[in-house]
Protein backbone atom coordinates (compact mmCIF):
# COMPACT_ATOMS: atom_id res chain seq x y z
CA UNK A 1 0.00 0.00 0.00
CA UNK A 2 1.58 3.21 -1.08
CA UNK A 3 0.29 6.79 0.49
CA UNK A 4 0.20 9.61 -2.33
CA UNK A 5 -0.28 13.06 -1.33
CA UNK A 6 -1.52 15.98 -3.72
CA UNK A 7 -0.35 19.63 -3.25
CA UNK A 8 -1.98 22.63 -4.22
CA UNK A 9 -4.65 22.24 -7.25
CA UNK A 10 -3.72 19.16 -8.10
CA UNK A 11 -5.39 17.69 -4.42
CA UNK A 12 -8.44 20.26 -5.30
CA UNK A 13 -8.87 18.69 -9.00
CA UNK A 14 -8.74 15.32 -7.39
CA UNK A 15 -10.87 16.47 -4.28
CA UNK A 16 -8.78 14.73 -1.94
CA UNK A 17 -5.51 16.13 -0.56
CA UNK A 18 -4.51 12.21 0.40
CA UNK A 19 -4.98 8.45 -0.84
CA UNK A 20 -3.81 5.23 -0.42
CA UNK A 21 -3.10 2.95 -3.61
CA UNK A 22 -2.53 -1.07 -3.85
CA UNK A 23 0.06 -2.61 -6.07
CA UNK A 24 0.56 -5.96 -6.59
CA UNK A 25 3.69 -5.46 -7.36
CA UNK A 26 6.61 -2.44 -7.02
CA UNK A 27 5.59 0.54 -9.44
CA UNK A 28 6.89 3.68 -10.48
CA UNK A 29 6.30 7.39 -9.58
CA UNK A 30 5.11 6.82 -13.71
CA UNK A 31 2.91 4.04 -13.03
CA UNK A 32 1.11 5.73 -9.80
CA UNK A 33 0.52 8.88 -11.59
CA UNK A 34 -1.12 6.50 -14.76
CA UNK A 35 -3.13 5.22 -12.22
CA UNK A 36 -4.49 8.54 -11.13
CA UNK A 37 -5.26 9.88 -14.49
CA UNK A 38 -6.96 6.79 -14.86
CA UNK A 39 -9.60 8.08 -12.49
CA UNK A 40 -8.93 11.96 -12.80
CA UNK A 41 -7.89 12.67 -16.56
CA UNK A 42 -7.93 16.55 -16.12
CA UNK A 43 -4.82 16.17 -14.34
CA UNK A 44 -2.92 14.74 -17.08
CA UNK A 45 -1.44 17.75 -18.68
CA UNK A 46 -0.09 18.52 -15.09
CA UNK A 47 2.77 16.25 -15.71
CA UNK A 48 5.22 18.06 -17.10
CA UNK A 49 5.28 20.51 -14.66
CA UNK A 50 5.28 18.46 -11.28
CA UNK A 51 7.73 18.06 -8.65
CA UNK A 52 8.24 14.38 -6.62
CA UNK A 53 9.28 13.74 -3.58
CA UNK A 54 9.53 9.81 -2.19
CA UNK A 55 9.60 9.41 1.54
CA UNK A 56 10.49 13.05 2.10
CA UNK A 57 13.29 13.22 -0.70
CA UNK A 58 13.24 14.88 -4.14
CA UNK A 59 12.40 11.97 -6.81
CA UNK A 60 12.00 11.43 -10.29
CA UNK A 61 9.60 9.64 -12.90
CA UNK A 62 11.55 6.39 -12.62
CA UNK A 63 11.87 5.94 -8.87
CA UNK A 64 10.54 2.84 -7.78
CA UNK A 65 8.24 2.81 -4.99
CA UNK A 66 7.62 -0.24 -2.94
CA UNK A 67 5.32 -1.10 0.20
CA UNK A 68 4.83 1.27 2.35
CA UNK A 69 6.74 4.41 0.63
CA UNK A 70 5.05 8.17 0.43
CA UNK A 71 5.29 9.37 -2.54
CA UNK A 72 3.96 13.40 -3.31
CA UNK A 73 2.72 15.38 -6.31
CA UNK A 74 3.61 18.74 -6.38
CA UNK A 75 2.12 21.41 -8.80
CA UNK A 76 3.71 24.89 -9.45
CA UNK A 77 2.70 27.46 -7.55
CA UNK A 78 2.83 30.91 -7.79
CA UNK A 79 1.63 34.05 -5.70
CA UNK A 80 3.15 37.13 -3.84
CA UNK A 81 3.36 40.45 -4.61
CA UNK A 82 6.06 43.48 -4.57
Amino acid sequence: MLTVRLFASLGDTVGRRSLTMDFPDTVTVTGVFEELTLQWPEIAPLRSSLLIAVNYEYANWNTTLKDNDEVAFFPPVSGGSF
